[in-house]
């Protein structure tokens, strides 16, 4: 404990945070019985012995009021780096400082952090160490600014606050650095940082590599985190180094859940949607606020057990990692399959350079493109992991055959999925492959071939009829699934991506609701008018027709199909073009209305 007699015998009353034993002065050994007095200037100061540091009552700027702390010692300025009573000033120059107990400062800093000093939780005694930044140049009491270590995570972060808002993340610590600077990830010539994260604390600290160099991080009056060096101690200024925030996407949550910020030269906003995410509020967006940030565009229930996959965005500072599960030694492949098998994982990542797994299980908040950043999976539907992969392939599918639809997704010449399907479907042994074969049949082969120059024309023709046939089907009443039906949940996000010359697929659905009449119905429209042929794969320039319970998902059980929206009486058509386009759709409305709603 420190005292101060002022006069009108004033006492005031705070903890010293200094190592005694280190210094000395010239009035011998500061002792009980030997105090220091304040007379109004530097020359009755306490040094330490390597000159480095000193002990001292000084005024701050143009202040007149007296404080005690602790600064260097012949640098540039002498800067102050600690305060005994910045809330308690002294009117005058009648100070006096005595020694009662004698504390250590490092554990109670003000607004810098000097080398070897630790920031974060001591958990034997619930000592919480953060820096708070002065109220001014003038007045060293205590402001609202803070930056400490937070550790209610699964991996400790350094934050600044501007009252109790973060207002700058430094990202997670990864082993060797901090994930959100790259450029501190590894040790540099000046300082390396390190982390002690166990049962008795959870603190971090910087470790001076050059004995020569003076080094302080400091908390300004308007929240900066600003790093100063100095090379020699007869320099004429302390060097500015680095400060954050820097710039826009430096601001913590800039583009609030789910966004991504990414610093533009022109004129274009910053901010943008995860991949398969969309405004909260287009209105606020337009404006350029994004606090309000991104929500799925298909919903939360389609991301749990209905085939989704985790689309790749690369190179980012990954989310604030107060949400996420940490675990260095899982392969970044385990990783994959637990945040799948968990609906409540919205993400994961790596720890560093791939290795490593860190899952998120809440909102991603403040992701940002950075230089050198890590890749994040985001956990997207199967629809929207489709039309990802598509986008992707572009020019490459020109010449597939590829038809998507909502009962299954059925994608002809690509196999899409997670590495453990698709490894399991190339068993030759077990796999599909078993039944299809590795390599196409020759002649089939060369039909293909000779088919291929005019398939952009069939194509045309498939998808017109699909959506003739599924419109007409609608009006008699029937239950369709077809994409480009407007009621279709799905229609507005195909029709986004969609070439308008090819429609919405050849493809579509009708639920009869039981075995008994899909079969029913299938027979008839086969049988009496040819308008097309029971099958089990489909694809064809003919109709084809299938009832999935009964036939490609047979192998699954009631609770699977339901899952995958598969009723006993869904029955799936592939639209073909044999015969007139109008004679067939007389022919099959007929057949529905009298062979089929008539008997329902």
């Amino acid at each position: 404990m420190i005292m101060y007699f002022a006069k009108g015998f004033l006492l005031l009353q705070t903890l010293l945070l200094f190592l005694l034993p280190q210094f000395s002065t010239s009035q011998d050994t500061m002792t009980i019985s030997k105090p220091i007095r304040d007379n109004g200037n530097v020359t009755n100061v306490l040094v330490s012995k390597n000159e480095a540091f000193a002990l001292a009552f000084f005024s701050a700027g143009k202040s007149t009021y007296r404080y005690v702390g602790i600064q260097y010692y012949k640098t540039p300025e002498n800067p102050v780096v600690w305060v005994a009573n910045r809330d308690k000033p002294i009117n005058d120059t009648s100070g006096v400082l005595s020694i009662d107990v004698l504390w250590q400062s490092f554990d109670y800093p003000t607004d810098t952090m000097l080398p070897y000093m630790k920031l974060g939780l001591d958990r034997t005694t619930g000592l919480n160490r953060i820096l708070t930044s002065w109220k001014s140049k003038d007045d060293p009491g205590t402001r609202n600014c803070s930056y400490k270590l937070v550790t209610n995570g699964s991996s400790p972060e350094l934050f600044s606050y501007r009252g109790n808002a973060r207002w700058w993340r430094f990202g997670h610590w990864n082993g060797q650095g901090w994930s959100g600077v790259p450029a501190l990830a590894s040790p540099n010539l000046l300082y390396n940082f390190s982390i002690v994260n166990n049962q008795n604390e959870t603190t971090t600290s910087r470790i001076v590599l050059q004995p020569s160099l003076f080094s302080r991080l400091v908390v300004n009056e308007s929240g900066l985190v600003e790093r100063f060096i100095a090379r020699e101690r007869d320099s004429q200024q302390w060097l500015s180094v680095g400060s954050v925030p820097s710039n826009l996407c430096d601001n913590y949550g800039k583009c609030g859940a789910y966004g991504k910020c990414e610093l533009q030269n022109g004129t274009e906003f910053e901010c943008t949607c995860l991949p398969w995410f969309r405004p909260n509020s287009q209105n606020e967006w337009t404006a350029r606020n994004a606090s309000g940030g991104c929500v799925r565009k298909r919903g939360e229930a389609s991301v749990c057990k209905r085939g989704e996959g985790l689309a790749k965005v690369e190179n980012v500072k990954l989310p604030d990692s107060s949400v996420a599960r940490l675990d260095s030694n899982m392969s970044l492949m385990e990783c994959e399959q637990q945040c799948l098998d968990n609906c409540n994982s919205t993400a994961y990542g790596s720890v560093k350079e791939e290795a490593g797994c860190m899952r998120w299980s809440g909102s991603l908040m403040d992701t940002r493109v950075l230089t050198g950043g890590q890749n994040l999976y985001v956990r997207v539907d199967a629809l929207e992991l489709g039309a990802s992969i598509l986008a992707q392939l572009g020019p490459k599918l020109k010449q597939s055959t590829v038809w998507i639809e909502d009962y299954p997704v059925e994608l002809q010449g690509a196999v899409c999925g997670p590495a453990s399907l698709v490894n399991s479907m190339m068993d030759l042994h077990q796999g599909t492959l078993m039944l299809l074969g590795p390599t196409m049949n020759a002649k089939v082969a060369f039909e293909l071939s000779e088919r291929i120059p005019h398939l952009g024309l069939r194509m045309k023709e498939h998808c017109n009829r699909a959506l003739v046939f599924a419109t007409r089907m609608k009006k008699l009443g029937l239950k369709v699934i077809y994409p480009g039906l407007e009621d279709h949940p799905d229609h507005n996000v195909l029709k986004s991506f969609h070439n308008k010359d090819y429609g919405f697929g050849g493809l579509l659905c009708l639920d009869m609701e039981t075995e008994e009449k899909a079969n029913r119905l299938m027979n008839h429209l086969q049988n009496t008018t040819q308008f097309g042929l029971m099958a089990v794969s489909l694809g064809y320039y003919e109709t084809l027709m299938s009832c999935s319970a009964s036939s490609t998902s047979s192998e699954l059980n009631a609770e699977e199909k339901a899952l995958a929206g598969i009723s006993p009486g869904l029955v799936r058509m592939s639209i073909g073009y044999i015969g007139t386009l109008e004679q067939n759709a007389s022919n099959a409305t007929l057949t529905f209305y009298l062979s089929f709603l008539g008997q329902r």
